[in-house]
């Protein structure tokens, strides 16, 4: 008896999308590490270093940022395959999901660094595939101040980081509040990053209990 109702439990209990949301230096990957490994789920990384055009974007915005999109657009839609193939058999943490692609590209628009032909094609790209998209359930908000995020890029130690413009990271933050704000508040984890740090056990450990709280 109690083996066929740990069966039917099972079939009942509801598979997340667990999608970690942040601008570059916020600690996505860190977070989502700490997730995966805590409640011992797939993840999902981003990979910055297969970006071959990383590098050279950071340089030359204008000239490397279409490049730089369509490879990250096409990275995030095949682990976004990746995660619907996992979800009918597990949770999945994702680190940056595939809508925060909208985000780079409005702030690549607003500054320049992006043509309207260009944006049209990765927009129209994206369009293509939107139906398809999930959404997470939760999303977890890392949430760092612009002081913050520039210090962090610095000690971090990638040296194509070291002299991105504050007027691009401000810019990221003003446009992924606005892509959050489509979000329910209920379907929003904010972590306040400048009162926490990851590093610290407690603050780890308080972090993955808030998660695990809303999984329920």
């Amino acid at each position: 008896y109690n083996f066929y109702l740990i069966i039917e439990l099972m079939k009942k209990r509801k598979n997340h999308y667990i999608a970690v949301a942040g601008v570059m230096g916020a600690g996505k990957t860190t977070a989502a590490r700490i997730l995966s490994q805590e409640l011992k789920l797939p993840l999902l990384e981003e990979k910055p270093h297969e970006n071959p055009f990383l590098e050279l974007f950071y340089k030359d915005m204008p000239r490397w940022a279409l490049h730089c999109q369509l490879f990250y657009l096409l990275q995030k839609i095949r682990q976004n395959i990746e995660a619907k193939n996992l979800l009918p058999q597990t949770s999945v943490v994702q680190d940056a999901p595939l809508g925060q692609d909208m985000v780079y590209l409005e702030t690549q628009k607003k500054l320049g660094g992006i043509s309207k032909h260009e944006y049209d094609l990765i927009l129209n790209t994206l369009e293509i595939y939107k139906p398809n998209i999930l959404h997470g359930h939760p999303i977890i908000v890392l949430d760092a101040p612009v002081d913050l995020l520039m210090q962090r890029l610095k000690e971090r130690g990638r040296e194509y980081e070291k002299e991105v413009p504050r007027d691009y990271i401000a810019t990221l933050s003003k446009f992924q509040n606005k892509w959050l704000s489509q979000y329910p508040k209920d379907k929003k984890i904010i972590i306040p990053m400048d009162k926490v740090d990851l590093k610290e056990k407690r603050h780890r450990d308080a972090f993955v209990e808030m998660v695990k709280s809303r999984l329920l």
